[in-house]
């Protein structure tokens, strides 16, 4: 079996273009074992696409619940504060 010339460059040219972040199609429907190596690289490009969108969401997921939790935290916090009197020194300990 011979492998042209321009078929291993337009292979090359979609592994780079992965790492750059581009989107392209290798898919084929011919018959050869080149051709499956093709297909196999595109699922396995599609499947690490699929995973890193994946985890991405999760990452801005946690983020926005550590803002939340942030915030409910602070809030009454504040309230106490506030409702002492302003009492904390600068350490942050209030003085009786």
């Amino acid at each position: 079996m011979w492998i042209k010339k321009k078929e291993i460059e337009q292979l090359s040219e979609f592994v780079k273009g992965y790492s750059s972040g581009e989107e392209l199609d290798i898919r084929v429907n011919k018959e050869g074992s080149f051709n499956i190596l093709k297909n196999d690289i595109y699922a396995l490009v599609n499947t690490k696409n699929e995973q890193i969108k994946a985890v991405e969401t999760e990452r801005d997921s946690l983020s926005d619940y550590m803002a939340d939790i942030s915030h409910q935290l602070k809030t009454p916090i504040t309230s106490m504060m506030i409702m002492g009197g302003g009492r904390a020194g600068k350490t942050g300990r209030v003085h009786s």
